[in-house]
């Protein structure tokens, strides 16, 4: 009886919690008045990032599980769409669809807007991104870098995509509005610099989410980042391990040449 007094007390609590979760107050001002000038640089290096680094598409278009990884299907690059769900029990659940990041979503956007919600997590109209969008890794991306994305993303084909609004219960609606933080633009590491320029490359290419074990509320296990051991369900219902990248010389990549990685 008072381990279910006990449940139904921390029930109502979360239930609370997330009701008034609105007037949370997000800890990011207005979008900033910015107009990118494209130029051929800029594309390119956007071009490079989205697809390359940052993998923007995986989660931003229509992946085809015949294949490993989910790869992209063919002219659905940023339409979006995906749905991905995700429950904590009475902590709360998610229910997303990924967003459309082409022209034909963000056409009436302005380019503060975008960045906003690259590098805050605060998108058009002043509501916060889930952080399942990594923009908690992109916030120390120097302005130049994400210049080069808001370029690019404007030359992308444009594609028409509906799809229902993302539901976040309980805490989540309180965590979503507790991340977003003002971007904070740092310097490129010099690419010769190649530890530096490696942990900024796999900062912003969000390694750490896939390659390492994740707790049951879905935070990485301290001490073991980039340690693998994450699990996925294919649709087939085969399970697959995320590989250890760390350096160590058993199960890691201790042993391994440039060449090999």
């Amino acid at each position: 009886m008072r381990r279910m007094k006990n449940t139904m007390g921390m029930l109502l609590a979360l239930l609370i919690l997330g009701a008034c979760a609105s007037l949370i107050p997000l800890k990011v001002g207005p979008p900033k008045e910015i107009t990118v000038e494209v130029t051929p640089e800029r594309l390119a290096r956007g071009e490079y990032l989205v697809n390359n680094v940052m993998a923007c598409f995986h989660c931003h278009s229509s992946p085809n599980f015949d294949y490993w990884g989910g790869l992209t299907e063919p002219g659905t690059e940023g339409g979006g769409g995906w749905h991905d769900t995700f429950s904590a029990g009475i902590m709360g659940s998610i229910d997303i669809y990924f967003s459309n990041i082409t022209p034909a979503a963000l056409g009436d956007w302005t380019d503060g807007e975008i960045i906003q919600a690259l590098t805050e997590g605060v998108r058009k109209g002043g509501k916060p991104l889930f952080p399942i969008m990594p923009y908690g890794r992109y916030r120390h991306m120097p302005e130049e870098e994400i210049y080069s994305i808001v370029a690019y993303l404007r030359t992308l084909k444009p594609i028409e995509n509906s799809y229902p609004e993302k539901k976040i219960k309980r805490m989540f609606k309180v965590l979503e509005r507790t991340f977003p933080m003002p971007w904070d633009p740092q310097p490129l590491p010099d690419p010769s610099d190649e530890v530096a320029y490696g942990k900024y490359l796999a900062t912003i290419g969000d390694c750490i989410m896939c390659h390492t074990t994740m707790t049951k509320s879905a935070k990485p296990i301290k001490g073991m980042e980039l340690a693998g051991g994450n699990e996925y369900m294919l649709p087939n219902g085969q399970v697959v391990y995320s590989a250890n990248i760390t350096p160590d010389p058993e199960t890691g990549i201790g042993n391994w040449s440039r060449e090999d990685f």
